[in-house]
């Protein structure tokens, strides 16, 4: 087969068929589009959640709720919140909680804030943060204090 646009060769090494309906070979996967496959199969899911860019929840059977968190960039803190709060009920009330945060990148810790009492009840000791003073820092800090939005759009819309 040829990928790339001067022709050369690229073998594949591994080939496997998933489900009947997918073939996997190294970098490449292919999905039969004439037969409908189970729409909740595993590797459906698979695919959604790491093809995922905004977090989710679903209820996976009577004893398991997922949520999956591609980011926790401040940008998704009011979409976590929200799922959080959404399907509060549902996540006390299951014995099992998965929290799928795969190639998550990492973010900030507000972004994460309301996830915290779900994983751990006891009181939290929180050690604050030191900066090393140079002008670098200094002027991030102050280009912080200069943009309104920045505070609100961090901790989602909370002043």
């Amino acid at each position: 087969m040829y990928y790339k646009g001067d022709y050369s060769e690229e073998s594949i090494e591994n080939a496997q068929l998933w489900e009947s309906d997918y073939l996997i070979m190294d970098f490449i996967s292919l999905k039969r589009k004439s037969s409908p496959s189970s729409p909740n199969s595993i590797v459906d899911r698979y695919l959604e959640a790491i093809e995922a860019t905004e977090p989710y929840f679903r209820q996976l059977d009577t004893s398991t709720v997922y949520l999956r968190i591609p980011s926790f960039n401040p940008s998704e803190k009011r979409k976590i919140d929200s799922l959080l709060k959404a399907h509060n009920l549902d996540i006390l009330n299951a014995p099992n909680f998965l929290i799928d945060i795969r190639n998550n990148g990492g973010g900030g810790d507000a972004s994460y804030e309301e996830l915290v009492p779900y994983l751990y009840t006891n009181p939290i000791r929180k050690i604050g943060v030191e900066y090393l003073a140079t002008e670098a820092n200094l002027q991030m800090w102050l280009d912080f204090a200069n943009n309104e939005g920045f505070i609100k759009e961090l901790y989602g819309g909370k002043d």
